[in-house]
């Protein structure tokens, strides 16, 4: 017997979402381009969460654009759909306004973040390290899972034939 359209479609959908989450812990364990500390250790994705930090704690955050507030709170939000959303794919099928609100969040990290991303890459001195596709392919890959996930029909009431 044939799998269903939307059951084939989720499948996708969660290998989609897993992708995306393997690929931001691979973001987060991979070490970054020519990145030796003084001391000769390597610095690894995980450093990002320093800069995240040290923008939200100074009062650099609250003194930028909104484009650039929305960018900074993309990157932890953006990391936490990620994070989340292969653990929720039975909610996303089952709740359309749930859906839409994850999209919507999606969407917004991922064009915060590649503004973002873009911005820094203009200036040579803030130049991201190539380790940020990384990044950005586990926020695409989430993008591309969560439009896969469609609703999957009931199964038929089996009726007593007695």
């Amino acid at each position: 017997m044939p799998i269903p359209h939307a059951r084939r479609m989720n499948l996708i959908a969660l290998a989609l979402l897993v992708a995306a989450l393997i690929s931001l812990i691979a973001f987060h364990v991979a070490p970054l381009d020519g990145s030796l500390t003084s001391d000769g250790r390597i610095v690894r994705g995980w450093v990002i969460w320093e800069l995240v930090i040290s923008v939200f704690t100074s009062g650099e955050f609250f003194q930028s654009s909104i484009g650039a507030m929305l960018a900074w709170m993309s990157l932890p939000m953006s990391m936490a759909l990620v994070a989340g959303a292969p653990f929720l794919i039975h909610l996303l099928r089952g709740s359309r306004p749930i859906w839409w609100i994850m999209m919507i969040m999606t969407s917004v990290c991922l064009v915060a973040i590649s503004w973002l991303i873009w911005e820094l890459s203009r200036d040579p001195i803030t130049t991201p390290p190539r380790s940020i596709g990384l990044l950005m392919t586990a926020v695409y890959l989430n993008f591309l899972g969560l439009l896969f996930i469609r609703r999957e029909d009931p199964a038929a009431p089996e009726i007593d034939p007695a």
